[in-house]
């Protein structure tokens, strides 16, 4: 983590635009105590309410420390609290201390998971939690009923804690407790840590219901539409979500664009990935041949999570963090598949260990260089883009009305009246936005200038939102900010964080583009 978080000596900030609306939030949360992306307003809820929480204590108790170095932080507890946790799991599970040690530190190894402490995010809170949820609940006592009860109510107040955390999380606690079996669990503990998960999981839903209408929040309806609804083609997302959880492994040691490499770097990728994913699965087995019941129960999370993500939100980008568990068990699957192939074939134990541990070191290497790049280019594209559009707005058009796709960067430090693109300032927006009506809801509020994402002179994004191409909505180029090629491509390649341009229009709405 310190290699990798040494860029921010030199590139301060976030690597995505997502993670300022975060900040945006728990910053209103704590100054305004309001739930959404509009000062005193509650409106479209958040996509993590526990971590909306987190992040307003820095606003709250130590408002001089940045919220980059606060969230880093966070994350940072949740790193070395994963890897003790998994460590205890191992152990508990009867692995020899040695292989223990190595599956636990495993994951620190891949540059690519310990990015996700520094996108000022919540996705290793949920790690953290989904974790914490599988120690407490399989942790068990009959001879010591009250300290059995006890673990029991820490898994619910963690399964409760890991739905506020995102909403997926409520599939976990119906998965232990469907499988009782696995554990001596009484009716009676069943029942308190059912009941401590339900009644903190109902706190979120409850929260989107009143701030934005819908048990989820609006800006995941946002979301889902770029995949599911208006001029977007969302089976195209599914199949380059489905390439980026292949391409992933080597992402995460080489800097590898799948949609633009000849075929034999595709069949030589392929084969790569065919090779790691026999070993995650010689691994897998391993675990499950010798019983290894806390450890596979983390394994089929990993895997049920991966599978929710490609149903209810095929996101591929944003550098996997959609895909967390498959970062966390990735290396330590291949190394663990690799030591027992080599035992397999007669290799001696201590010889097995020594060339598992020497290719983690060399796999970790190159993977913490080569996502300590990613971190501080991602970092200096958003602040020259997104940041860069942000502050001419403000010398320029501090109280403009503007509609924006990419709030994040540009709502955190101009707010003023703003009006996201995605859902997030607007509950009553969603149904513009699938009801390919967008150009009516800006002309209905007189929105004047809009920010759109740009590559290349061209907005995809604009034509899905039936504002580009429109004959009868007329765009004029009042300001861009870009980011340098060279600065850009690497971290989209691997994180496809945001178009390298934001454009200011001015924007002008016949009446004929006004339909019911």
């Amino acid at each position: 983590m310190v290699w990798v978080g040494s860029s921010l000596r030199g590139h301060f900030g976030f690597p995505l635009d997502d993670s300022w609306i975060h900040q945006t939030i728990g910053r209103n949360f704590a100054w305004y105590h309001s739930v959404g992306f509009v000062p005193h307003q509650n409106s479209a809820g958040s996509t993590s309410l526990l971590w909306t929480v987190i992040v307003s204590l820095n606003y709250a108790f130590v408002p001089k420390l940045a919220p980059v170095l606060f969230s880093a932080g966070m994350n940072g507890l949740c790193l070395a609290g994963i890897g003790l946790m998994l460590l205890h799991l191992a152990l508990r599970d009867g692995m020899r201390p040695a292989v223990a040690i190595f599956w636990a530190a495993a994951p620190a190894a891949d540059g690519n998971f310990v990015w996700l402490a520094f996108i000022g995010m919540e996705h290793l809170v949920f790690v953290f939690l989904s974790i914490a949820s599988v120690v407490f609940w399989l942790e068990t006592g009959p001879v010591h009923p009250r300290r059995s009860l006890a673990m029991a109510t820490l898994a619910g107040l963690c399964l409760g804690l890991l739905c506020m955390t995102r909403p997926e999380g409520i599939v976990l606690p119906i998965l232990l407790f469907l499988f009782l079996k696995l554990t001596s669990r009484t009716r009676r503990e069943t029942g308190i840590a059912a009941v401590v998960t339900f009644a903190l999981a109902a706190v979120p839903f409850a929260v989107n219901r009143i701030t934005s209408g819908s048990l989820l929040p609006g800006t995941f309806s946002g979301r889902r539409w770029l995949y599911l609804a208006g001029n977007s083609p969302g089976i195209f997302f599914r199949k380059l979500l489905l390439q980026q959880w292949i391409t992933r492994p080597i992402r995460t040691v080489l800097v590898f664009d799948g949609s633009s490499s000849g075929t034999m770097a595709k069949i030589s990728v392929l084969t790569i990935v065919f090779c790691i994913l026999s070993l995650c699965a010689i691994g897998l087995y391993s675990l499950a041949s010798r019983r290894r019941i806390a450890t596979v129960v983390i394994c089929i999370w990993g895997v049920v999570h991966s599978l929710l993500y490609f149903v209810i939100l095929p996101a591929s980008g944003h550098g996997g963090r959609y895909q967390t568990f498959l970062l966390l068990l990735l290396v330590p699957l291949t190394g663990l598949g690799l030591y027992r192939s080599l035992r397999f074939i007669s290799v001696p134990q201590s010889a097995s260990y020594a060339i598992a541990v020497l290719l983690l070191v060399v796999f970790a290497f190159r993977s913490l260089t080569l996502w300590h790049t990613v971190l501080a280019d991602g970092i200096d594209h958003i602040n020259t883009s997104h940041g860069a559009m942000a502050e001419w707005l403000i010398a320029n058009h501090v109280t403009a009305p503007i509609a924006v796709f990419d709030i994040g960067r540009i709502g955190y430090l101009r707010g003023g009246p703003m009006v996201d693109l995605g859902g997030l300032t607007d509950s009553g927006y969603i149904a513009s936005l699938y009801g390919d009506r967008v150009p009516q809801y800006l002309r209905d509020r007189s929105i004047g200038l809009v920010v759109l994402p740009e590559d290349d002179q061209q907005s995809v994004i604009g034509n899905w939102l039936n504002l580009v191409g429109n004959p009868d909505v007329a765009l004029q180029l009042v300001h861009e900010a870009c980011t340098a090629e060279p600065v850009w491509s690497v971290g989209w390649i691997e994180t496809r964080h945001a178009a390298r341009c934001q454009g200011l229009f001015r924007i002008q709405i016949a009446n004929a583009a006004v339909h019911e």
